[in-house]
């Protein structure tokens, strides 16, 4: 019977985490790129291609590993959102069963294994099925917080098992997966810290006995946190190249100065735990204002000051409950301290911390349980049946309040109205809903939420570029230009807005002036593809064809799987009279791109003369 209780803990509850973690993820298969996912996945050429996403790690790529599965999804799959979806969730659920396994081989310290392994079921399941943790695992480009997350418990879980086995093996397999998750998200620095303190708390009887057993493994992972540098040097502004106005977090950072950031991170700090017992309602984006002083933020701080002062009490009273409260404020510190980020609040930085609650709700309502059996002196099968219970319809109306936040995710429009009902303030938020009416051709529609958003933001950059597109689409290209040149003066190293200015110039056949737009894009990324396809465009309008298959070379190298540029490509060779290669490079589009609608009608009208070699009406974009 032993034998069968520890395949029922260690095989059937793994695969019921993964069942109901599957049923409440059910529906996020089909969610489509939103936000941050075009400009990380779909515009990033690292995430097009395996071996520059490889070597990016020598340049300094942010969250390099993170590229590098965008890369494999996109080798895989093209643009299939499925893939991304199917990515996220199997990282999400494994570090659901790697919690289980920390969480039980934790409680088995102070209660026997059997109840051991329920209490850590009812607490990874609770973490799992959480709809604050929608936006790690439903939000594509949130991936980085779960791989973080797993690499995070998996160093920890290999802590337990080098204590219990005296294996080197867990060791390596701990320095593995510490390096890995200093390559996915910066907050894996705390890691070391976090699992040294487990480690003292729960499994050695002194610092001494800590660093004798486990010495260089907390060398190591300290060590790999160099890793961190390359990662960090742009988003934190240590690379030469890095413009201010693009500055993610760092000390000079526009939006916050370090006091005024450390005084809204207490009431962030209160909002994710009420978000924690309460999710609803969630929002995919924040603007939080800036305390005006210490007094505005008083009522917070104090708050917060209090549970660190009751964690460091817990830390020599109660250890183990010191040491839950510890790892919460720790994992938080490189996003809720005095380093101000662009984004003061956002919920995937809960995905982690998220554990520490579900354990200590776990924790309590055992407690309640236990008293309500010597109150109401149940019996064991109904005090098992009153917990199953319990549980279960708490774990049942999150992953029901899961189901339906993926729903939000399913439309861009909804998920960004989602946040304005949340902070009609937003104007991140405006801009995002107005940029997605936009894709869906709602022009007018858009410009009501852009010109919002530049109301109550008038040095913000992106809705200013939005109203220029929205403005060209509905032809009023004077109007538009005066868009793109105010954005042009508040971020001078906004590549965009110079490519858009070219695009206008360019369709009113003011060639010379579209190209120095074009130009000068071009020099603040070297590799950005859509211009150079541009350029080629204008060399062609000027009867430069050397140039323009120059240009366009240069826009496939950079990027093979760019439609736009095989279509201009064959233009120019139907002017150049190669009618087979035209037709060749005509197919390779429609191949890349199914609805490109321009090279279908080129193709058509291509096969229909080619035999008497009268080919009219091809065109180019611009």
């Amino acid at each position: 019977m032993p034998g069968m209780r520890l395949s029922i803990e260690r095989v059937f509850f793994p695969l019921l985490l993964i069942a109901v973690g599957i049923a409440a993820y059910h529906n996020s298969f089909l969610g489509p790129f939103v936000y941050d996912d075009r400009l990380g996945i779909l515009q990033d050429l690292r995430g097009h291609d395996l071996g520059a996403a490889i070597a990016s790690l020598k340049t300094g790529v942010s969250r390099w590993l993170v590229t590098l599965t965008f890369a494999l999804n996109y080798r895989l799959g093209g643009t299939n959102v499925g893939g991304y979806h199917l990515f996220n969730l199997a990282v999400h659920l494994s570090a659901g069963c790697v919690l289980f396994g920390v969480v039980r081989a934790t409680l088995a310290r102070f209660y026997e294994t059997r109840l051991a392994s329920s209490l850590g079921l009812a607490a990874a399941m609770l973490w799992l099925v959480h709809p604050l943790q929608t936006q790690s695992v439903t939000y594509i480009s949130q991936r980085a917080e779960a791989m973080t997350g797993l690499f995070y418990l998996l160093a920890l879980y290999s802590v337990i098992r080098d204590d219990q086995s005296k294996r080197g093996f867990w060791q390596l397999l701990g320095v593995i997966a510490g390096v890995l998750g200093m390559l996915s998200k910066p907050v894996m620095v705390t890691a070391p810290v976090v699992i040294a303190l487990y480690d003292r708390v729960f499994l050695s009887e002194s610092w001494r006995t800590v660093f004798t057993k486990r010495g260089w493994l907390y060398f190591s992972l300290v060590l790999s946190c160099g890793l961190l540098y390359q990662s960090m040097r742009y988003g934190l502004g240590l690379s030469s190249s890095a413009s201010p106005e693009f500055l993610s977090a760092g000390l000079d950072l526009p939006d916050y100065s370090p006091l005024q950031y450390a005084l809204i991170q207490p009431a962030v700090i209160l909002h994710y735990l009420k978000l924690s017992l309460w999710p609803d309602p969630l929002c995919i984006h924040y603007v939080w204002p800036a305390a005006e002083g210490l007094r505005s933020a008083a009522a917070p701080v104090a708050a917060i000051v209090i549970l660190l002062v009751l964690t460091a009490v817990a830390l020599f009273r109660k250890p183990w409950l010191g040491f839950l409260g510890a790892a919460f404020f720790l994992i938080l510190s490189p996003t809720s301290s005095i380093v101000p980020i662009r984004d003061a609040a956002a919920e995937h930085r809960m995905y982690l911390p998220l554990a520490v609650v579900c354990m200590l709700f776990t924790l309590a309502l055992w407690w309640v349980l236990q008293r309500m059996v010597s109150i109401l002196r149940l019996s064991a099968v109904a005090h098992r049946a009153v917990g199953i219970g319990l549980f279960g319809l708490v774990i049942g109306l999150l992953a029901w309040g899961t189901v339906g936040r993926n729903r939000d995710y399913r439309n861009e429009v909804t998920l960004w109205q989602k946040a304005i009902e949340v902070q009609p303030h937003n104007p991140r938020a405006h801009n995002a809903v107005g940029l997605a009416m936009m894709r869906e051709g709602k022009a007018v529609e858009a410009m009501v939420h852009l010109l919002k958003a530049i109301e109550l933001k008038p040095n913000y950059y992106d809705p200013l570029i939005n109203m220029g597109l929205s403005l060209a689409a509905l032809g009023r290209k004077d109007e538009a230009v005066t868009y793109y040149r105010r954005a042009i003066e508040l971020a001078p190293h906004l590549k965009p807005a110079y490519n858009n200015m070219g695009n206008i110039l360019a369709g009113a056949g003011r060639y010379d002036e579209a190209k120095k737009f074009y130009l000068k894009a071009a020099e603040i990324d070297p590799e950005y593809v859509q211009v150079f396809n541009n350029l080629g465009n204008i060399s062609l309008l000027q009867g430069d064809f050397a140039q323009a298959v120059s240009y366009y070379e240069k826009a496939r190298n950079l990027d093979p799987e760019y439609a736009d540029t095989y279509n201009n490509l064959a233009f120019l060779r139907l002017q150049q009279g190669s009618l087979e290669e035209a037709d060749r490079l005509l197919r390779k589009a429609l191949e890349l791109d199914p609805n490109h609608a321009e090279a279908e009608r080129n193709l058509r009208e291509l096969s229909s003369q080619i035999n008497s070699k009268a080919v009219t009406g091809a065109g180019h974009n611009t």
